[in-house]
């Protein structure tokens, strides 16, 4: 790297490594974890660490949060939901990263969702699986796998529907993508259940997901454990409960949604000319 890659402002990091979209980002990445990400890749850029090193290091770091969380000690449940924190920043740090070095490659895109399909599921079933060890409940190791495949499942959606593209693109003789207007969005008032469903749905994602399980880690080390009339929880004990009856909701909602309006039909016409 050269002297003037040292001196990069962050403001002059985030037009090249965002491509001008930084203010289009959710509030969440946009004031908290692109803040850090971006101060990250301007120490990485004078080094010879790779994306995809990037990634792997942000795999290692999701999968110790795990451990911790299976762990079910308040001190190690709050340090691994620290961690879990961590594995975000880190995970937005090998984008930033390759678009500045122009290292970008659909390998490093698919190792980059690989990762978060080997860390999502782990955190809930981890933290079943901690709960388990110590109550000796099976209960909420049923709720924990309950959440994990349904917190996968909700993730895959778009993706599963991005092959069905695919699959119709390569039998079309030709493909036109249709201009995208990138004007602001006209602001829609969702009726009270669609409001309802989209507050849901947004807490069964990332980084919603992760916001949570610091919050409880932070509660649970003042009130590790508490009694509703004669049955004894905790809080990752109720976070369990809640994203294991949640997560299904929001994806067999979704995904009834989607067939019974042909909501795929649509969206491919909206976006694609084919013949």
């Amino acid at each position: 790297m050269t002297g003037e890659d040292l001196t990069k402002s962050i403001d002059e990091l985030k037009r090249i490594c965002f491509k001008g979209n930084y203010e289009k980002l959710p509030v969440y990445p946009r004031y908290v974890t692109h803040k850090i990400s971006i101060r990250i890749v301007r120490l990485l850029l004078h080094t010879s660490i790779t994306p995809n090193q990037i990634t792997l290091f942000s795999i290692v770091a999701g999968m110790t949060s795990c451990i911790l969380l299976a762990t079910a000690i308040p001190i190690y449940f709050f340090i691994g939901a620290l961690i879990l924190e961590l594995y975000y920043v880190i995970d937005a740090v090998d984008g930033q990263l390759a678009r500045y070095k122009k290292l970008s490659s659909m390998t490093g895109g698919y190792f980059d969702y690989v990762s978060n399909y080997l860390v999502h599921p782990c955190v809930f079933f981890c933290i079943g699986l901690g709960i388990l060890r110590c109550s000796g409940n099976i209960l909420p190791i049923v709720f924990a796998f309950s959440a994990s495949v349904s917190v996968t499942l909700i993730s895959v959606f778009s993706e599963c529907k991005y092959n069905v593209f695919v699959s119709a693109i390569k039998k079309a003789s030709s493909v036109k993508v249709k201009k995208i207007d990138g004007g602001e969005k006209s602001e829609v008032r969702l009726s009270a259940p669609r409001y309802l469903f989209s507050l849901l749905h947004k807490l069964c994602t990332y980084p919603t997901i992760m916001n949570g399980i610091v919050l409880v880690a932070v509660f649970n080390l003042f009130v590790p454990d508490f009694k509703i009339a004669t049955f004894e929880f905790s809080l990752p004990y109720i976070l369990v409960i809640f994203y294991g009856l949640s997560c299904p909701l929001v994806f067999f909602a979704k995904l009834a949604y989607f067939i019974r309006t042909r909501g795929m039909e649509k969206e491919f016409s909206d976006t694609f000319d084919v013949c």
